[in-house]
């Protein structure tokens, strides 16, 4: 953006980035334009947080289910390393002590991760983003049993055309012509 790389004669009146105007503000005398994903992106931002946190919260759940003493398994190594994959009827340990004190026997890892309350953000954030942007899941395909008819799709599309027709009509009036000049 610091040098003229070529020069030429332009055969139309505009640079041809053509602006899509979805909502015109007049905000303190001066003009702001909202699209209609304006509003949607803090519900987005909420979603790609909770997304990542969910892969990273999953990616760094405990896949060793048992804790326990250095030196419990001792001899039974290969059936600790396969409990997680056959059925074994007990499993065996060594007793340990640490200064004379008795360990406690090996241990299920029963930690479970908050999986299940990002999972529930994810869903919530999606959610706003549909209500913020006026495109329900029907307008995405996603039905629901209740939504199988026809006049039930129709309906629902015919909704979301009117929450979002702003954007169109300004796309035809106002775009289009820049456009074609």
């Amino acid at each position: 953006a610091a040098d003229v790389i070529e020069e030429g004669e332009w055969p139309g009146r505009y640079i041809p980035i053509i602006p899509v105007i979805g909502k015109e503000y007049n905000v303190n005398g001066e003009r702001v334009w909202k699209g209609i994903v304006s509003n949607a992106k803090d519900a987005q931002r909420q979603y790609n947080v909770m997304r990542s946190e969910q892969v990273l919260t999953i990616g760094l759940a405990s896949k060793a289910p048992w804790i326990m003493a250095e030196g419990q398994d001792e001899g039974y190594e290969r059936i600790w390393d396969t409990a997680n994959t056959k059925n074994y009827s007990r499993l065996v340990y060594i007793p340990k002590s640490f200064d004379g004190t008795l360990l406690p026997p090996p241990q299920r890892d029963t930690t479970e991760p908050a999986i299940q309350a990002i999972s529930q953000a994810v869903r919530e954030a999606e959610a706003d983003i549909k209500a913020t942007t006026g495109v329900p899941d029907p307008a995405l395909g996603n039905l629901s049993g209740k939504e199988r008819s026809g006049k039930a799709i129709d309906s629902l599309k015919e909704q979301t055309a009117l929450g979002t027709s702003h954007f169109l009509e300004n796309l035809a009036t106002v775009s289009m012509q820049y456009e074609a000049t």
